[in-house]
């Protein structure tokens, strides 16, 4: 399941428009999200990266988006294991980075589908 939405009703409190809102918001947020974490990867700022990782979790978590939670904890891990030793300094972008953060755009991809489909359906409460 991409979008759970009985979690979404119970986040909401079955208040649609805040459901609406909350979606549209993700619809927007989370794919300036990660391109500006692809654009910090290439600029080897892994702290950065799992700042804003860690972001898009909280928030695929309040709307019910597992996959992209999963993803993006996968992305926090990959990014967290890139500093070195407590100066902060970032190792080189890799490909395991890389294909975190494709995984978490094929995710984020994939919960904009059923949101867009969610929406066109009109949301239930």
């Amino acid at each position: 399941m991409v979008l759970d939405l009985a979690h979404l009703a119970r986040q909401t409190g079955g208040d649609l428009s805040l459901e609406r809102e909350l979606l549209d918001l993700f619809r927007v947020r989370a794919p300036e999200l990660v391109d500006k974490m692809r654009l910090l990867a290439e600029a080897s700022q892994s702290p950065t990266v799992c700042d804003l990782a860690h972001q898009l979790r909280g928030s695929a978590l309040a709307l019910g988006a597992q996959s992209v939670a999963a993803a993006a904890e996968a992305v926090e891990q990959a990014f967290n294991s890139n500093v070195r030793g407590g100066n902060g300094e970032a190792a080189a972008f890799n490909t395991r980075d890389r294909s975190a953060l494709a995984a978490l755009s094929d995710a984020v991809a994939q919960a904009l589908l059923a949101i867009d489909a969610h929406l066109r359906e009109g949301p239930t409460a």
